[in-house]
């Protein structure tokens, strides 16, 4: 019982953290109620920790009062916005009503898998090397100091091995601000945290695919299989960060899908704050941001409206411009603190060798194909997918998909490229990440997935 007050406060007070970002941006209250609920979680999350990096890096302690305090503030501020939302999302239009026997036993199961995954999480403590020396042994290290070190990166560089002391600090800080909450070191409940983002994600994402195909059935059953997709489950147990990768990622972009159908400002900066935590999260993000720039530029661009376009132009600018600033500034503060990938950096391409890439292409087209094909852990996902797009290729990159589909292919692209100048072995690179980088792009896919089979079942139903 204790446990379960614990994470029921843990998340009330980082949830109010992402509600108070969210009160500011959507004062129409265009989101609904779940999504408000899922993404107020996942918004928070990325807050509070970027809240503790500056908190450390000026050195202050990491103090619950101290890191609640500031969005106590905020509320006190938003409370005549905290009442309209309230009153527009209350908690009756949160829960579907009226279900029907299939919608019933697609919630049944859906339930029942997040049930599992949390039951799964909390068996064993964080275990696995990488999600203890890259993640878990840094949190211990920031919550042993009640702040961030003056010399943690360099100790995390010099001191443990296969540290990645250049990685972002989001999922390290979201488990000292646990610890922190909850007083004191908990290997075992701290992985609630994986669960947690597992849920409100698929809150969000079930949310915005009825939005899409408008048929409640249909977002129940598509949400469940990409939920019980072994490979999207596991990373929701496994204390690794690419499950909130995959998360930040599919809500940036998904986020600019709606934004682009509905006209409703409060998706398009639902994506700016999910691309701006996807960079927080791991190096990936800044292939999210490139995307995320592609995209509206694509949507600019294709806007044959001038002064349409160029109010979408004014929107984008100063997020991006701001973002840009951010990501530098971190860039630099890692050059400050003589910080540099040990995977990927200068010294990789002095002694890249061109030839290489005919060795390597190989190897990857084998990888890919394995993961693709690789039914235990995929199911069919990425079979439908392909299938799909060789049906649908004429649609493939139309307006209607090009929002979910140029972002699949550019992030794929871009994970490819670094396959192809890794001077790590090649086989071992593919055989240990390939399928946690491809599980970033799943949610998009199986969105995607899920418009063409609608789209299919509509265009038969008219034939009849």
């Amino acid at each position: 019982m204790e446990a379960l007050l614990q994470i029921t406060g843990f998340v009330t007070i980082t949830s109010l953290a992402g509600f108070n970002i969210i009160a500011v941006y959507d004062r129409k209250g265009d989101l609904g109620g779940l999504e408000t609920a899922g993404l107020s979680y996942l918004l928070g999350i990325g807050a509070v920790t970027i809240e503790m990096f500056v908190f450390g890096i000026f050195g202050a302690k990491f103090t619950m009062p101290d890191i609640v305090l500031p969005w106590v503030i905020f509320s006190a501020i938003n409370i005549p916005l905290f009442k309209t939302r309230f009153i527009r999302n209350r908690p009756k239009s949160m829960v579907p009503r009226g279900l029907s026997l299939f919608e019933k036993i697609a919630a049944s199961l859906l339930v029942f898998v997040v049930c599992y995954t949390f039951f799964t999480a909390l068996m064993r403590p964080v275990e696995s090397y990488d999600s203890v020396a890259i993640w878990s042994l840094k949190a211990k290290v920031i919550y042993l100091a009640q702040t961030l070190p003056p010399d943690f990166f360099k100790m995390i560089g010099e001191k443990f091995h296969g540290a990645h002391p250049d990685y972002p600090l989001l999922l390290p800080l979201s488990e000292v601000w646990f610890y922190t909450f909850v007083n004191s070191f908990n290997d075992y409940l701290v992985k609630v945290l994986f669960p947690l983002n597992f849920l409100a994600f698929l809150l969000v994402f079930y949310s915005f695919l009825k939005r899409a195909v408008s048929n409640r059935l249909f977002a129940l059953i598509f949400t469940f299989l990409l939920a019980s997709v072994r490979q999207f489950t596991n990373s929701a147990t496994d204390g690794y960060a690419d499950m909130q990768m995959a998360i930040y990622c599919s809500l940036t972009f998904l986020s600019i899908y709606l934004w682009t159908r509905d006209k409703k400002d409060a998706y398009f900066w639902t994506a700016v704050f999910s691309c701006a935590i996807s960079i927080w999260t791991k190096n990936e993000g800044a292939v999210i941001f490139l995307g995320f720039i592609t995209i509206l530029l694509i949507h600019i661009a294709a806007d044959r409206q001038a002064v349409r376009r160029a109010a979408s132009y004014k929107m984008a600018l100063v997020p991006v411009i701001v973002m840009g600033i951010l990501f530098a500034a971190w860039l630099l503060f890692k050059n400050s603190m003589n910080i540099r990938n040990d995977v990927i950096n200068m010294q990789t391409f002095a002694t890249y060798n061109p030839l290489s890439i005919f060795k390597r292409l190989a190897a990857i087209i084998y990888e890919y194909q394995r993961q693709a094909f690789g039914v235990k852990y995929w199911n069919l996902s990425w079979i439908a997918f392909i299938i799909l797009a060789i049906l649908g290729r004429k649609r493939l990159f139309s307006e209607e998909y090009r929002y979910i589909t140029v972002p699949i292919f550019l992030i794929l692209a871009s994970y490819t490229v670094v396959y192809f100048i890794t001077p790590q072995d090649i086989d071992w690179h593919l055989r240990t990440t390939a399928s946690r980088l491809m599980m970033h792009v799943l949610p998009l896919m199986v969105f995607y997935i899920a418009l063409e089979v609608k789209r299919i079942c509509e265009k038969d139903d008219i034939h009849r």
